[in-house]
This record gives structure tokens, C-alpha cells and sequence, in this order.
């Protein structure tokens, strides 16, 4: 069985997220009569708001494509967050695999960077406007 190495969850704009990953090599098979390509797989992408799951199949069967356009989410809510999981079927022997979850939000910032962020906002909020007595 093939393994998944990176799962890659990106938006450029609003309309989409673009799910990539990559395999690890195959090795070969162990003698001449196994035939062993990657033509023998199916990938599927699924998708869950939970991390946990449930997850929903949102693509059809493909057959050597590492990547996915998943056009059916509502990004305009900043807070809402996609999980997706890549599963692998080998339609000979039926055998699958799911790896995953990745996820659609941005990593936390770095402690530098988090800290730039606290001060600048203290900036704003403290030396920003006019001063007004009441």
C-alpha cells in the first residue's frame, strides 16, 4: 500500500481551497508474476468540519492526481475550518487507507511573531485618534 506523505490545504481567494499531496515511493514488487502500478489506486478526498469527523467523500475516484479544487466550501466566515483526509483504495486487492486530517485554517504565529502583533495593537489602541476629556 502507497502512504501519503504531505496533505497541503491552501486558498488563494475566496471561492476554493486547493488540497495537494504527495506519496512516498513505491518499492517494487517482490517478484516478476505481482504487477504493482500506481494506475491500481484510487484517491479520494474527504471533508469534515470536526477533526474528529464525520467525514463526506467530496471527489469522485482519481486515478494518478495529487491534487483537488474543493469549490464547495463557504470561506467568507473567518472562523470556519475544514479538516481533509486523503483515502486510498486498491481496487485489486480492495484495500484502504486514510491519511490526514489537514486542516484549512493558518497555523498560530511563532511567539515573535505573536508578540509583534500584541504590541502593535497596543500601539493602535493607545496612540491612535484624539484625546477627548468628558
Amino acid at each position: 500500500m502507497i502512504q501519503v506523505t504531505k496533505i497541503n490545504v491552501r486558498s488563494f481567494n475566496l471561492d476554493h481551497l486547493s488540497i495537494f499531496w504527495e506519496i512516498s515511493p513505491l518499492k517494487g514488487p517482490a517478484d516478476e508474476s505481482a504487477h504493482h502500478e500506481i494506475f491500481d489506486y484510487d484517491f479520494y478526498v474527504l471533508r469534515s468540519e470536526a477533526a474528529m469527523g464525520p467525514y463526506e467523500t467530496v471527489s469522485p475516484a482519481m486515478r494518478d492526481t495529487y491534487s483537488f479544487r474543493d469549490v464547495q466550501v463557504h470561506l467568507l466566515h473567518k472562523w470556519r475550518q475544514y479538516h481533509y483526509k486523503i483515502k486510498i483504495k486498491h481496487r485489486v486487492s480492495g484495500e484502504e487507507a486514510s491519511f490526514g486530517p489537514a486542516s484549512s485554517l493558518e497555523p498560530e504565529p511563532d511567539l515573535i511573531a505573536a508578540e509583534i502583533i500584541r504590541q502593535e495593537d497596543m500601539l493602535f489602541r493607545e496612540f491612535i485618534g484624539r484625546k477627548c476629556f468628558l
